[in-house]
């Protein structure tokens, strides 16, 4: 046996192929690198090789069996003399044509992210032993697909290949931008805002250029999500934000739609103070009540059956809130409340907004001379 640092082991202990020609093929290849110091260890040298050992091998596996020969060789830590590499240039040129060849990859390479620089890989692809190159080469020859498998995971430090556009291609790089983006933002006020996001956006790291960011490129609506929840205290509210948003109009709008959804009336106001902060209002309820009536968000106008009695007053008959309509709604709670003047009850409630004592006939006296059931 020359001294090129083969055993008389052809095969390592932990290594188990059962296939013949692999077995046969393996010492040929041996055996003539032993004897021949030029013969070397080609793709074109192996196919002669197995052309005579068996030459109806059925060409669909004969890749498949060279590939498992030259494994079984790195496998011992041995690395033969291999057909010249392309020239540095080419190397660097990752969208060179080259020839399709047929791989049985490793099993255990189920995606682009399981793909590692393995050596025998490299020489079969005709690439540098890194794990790009040797991914974009596999997209290429079409062996595995650029587009990210459904529900993959992007792990590790290091960014998924399938969101390197120099791996994957321009096409399959926006289609896993698309995918990875969706997957992982759901909705503007609850996004993680990691650096790959930031990355894949083109923006710098900070929530509002991302969240604005996600508008306008269709990944996040600007509609108010269903169920939103206002947190008390919270300084980020992208959907309120004008600047996130794209227009006051819409952030005005989505801010009348949180309101309505979670406050039926102004009475049912209570002060918070993330909404009293988008409202840019004093902190008091009385404060953002009158906002919520000034821009349309809440009616003046009491309901029918609304109870005036409150512990901090109905503001419906607060001028400071609805203004002129506090007389009007007087008249409108009474006509709700009392058919006739007959019907009239001690309301305290009543009595205190007219301005009058406690008693029923003061109360029903006060409304006689208003006019409630003349008009």
């Amino acid at each position: 046996m020359a001294s090129n640092g083969l055993t008389e082991t052809f095969f390592p202990d932990e290594r188990k192929i059962a296939d013949p020609l692999t077995v046969a093929l393996y010492t040929r290849a041996n055996y003539r690198i032993s004897v021949d110091p030029d013969w070397s260890l080609s793709r074109a040298n192996l196919l002669d090789e197995i052309d005579a050992l068996n030459p109806f091998f059925p060409d669909e596996d004969r890749d498949r069996v060279i590939a498992d020969v030259l494994g079984v060789f790195d496998a011992a830590g041995i690395r033969l003399p291999l057909p010249p590499m392309p020239s540095v240039t080419e190397l660097e040129d990752p969208y060179i044509e080259r020839e399709k060849v047929t791989i049985r990859l490793p099993a255990t390479w189920k995606t682009l992210d399981d793909i590692r620089p393995i050596y025998w890989v490299a020489k079969i692809l005709c690439v540098k032993e890194t794990r790009e190159a040797i991914a974009h080469e596999i997209v290429k020859q079409g062996l595995m697909s650029g587009i990210m498998p459904e529900g993959h995971e992007v792990l590790g430090p290091r960014r998924s290949l399938y969101l390197r556009a120099d791996i994957v291609g321009e096409e399959c790089y926006e289609i896993n931008r698309h995918l990875y983006i969706k997957t992982h933002v759901s909705s503007l006020h609850n996004f993680e805002p990691t650096k790959l996001l930031a990355e894949l956006l083109g923006t710098k790291r900070d929530r509002t250029e991302m969240a604005k960011k996600l508008v306008e490129e269709g990944f996040v609506s600007s509609n108010l999500p269903d169920f939103y929840t206002l947190s008390n205290g919270t300084k980020f509210m992208p959907y309120f934000d004008p600047y996130v948003m794209g227009s006051k109009e819409a952030a005005d709008r989505n801010l009348g739609e949180y309101i309505r959804r979670n406050f039926k009336t102004i009475d049912n106001l209570f002060l918070h103070e993330g909404l009293r902060s988008v409202l840019g209002c004093e902190r008091s309820v009385i404060d953002m009540a009158r906002e919520c009536v000034a821009r349309g968000y809440l009616s003046p106008i009491i309901p029918h059956g609304h109870s005036i009695s409150r512990t901090h007053g109905c503001l419906f008959l607060d001028v400071r809130v609805v203004e002129e309509e506090a007389q009007r709604n007087i008249d409108r709670y009474v006509r709700y409340t009392y058919a006739t003047p007959e019907d009239i009850e001690e309301d305290q409630a009543l009595a205190h907004a007219l301005g009058v004592p406690h008693s029923r006939s003061s109360i029903r006296k006060a409304c006689q001379s208003r006019g409630i059931w003349s008009s």
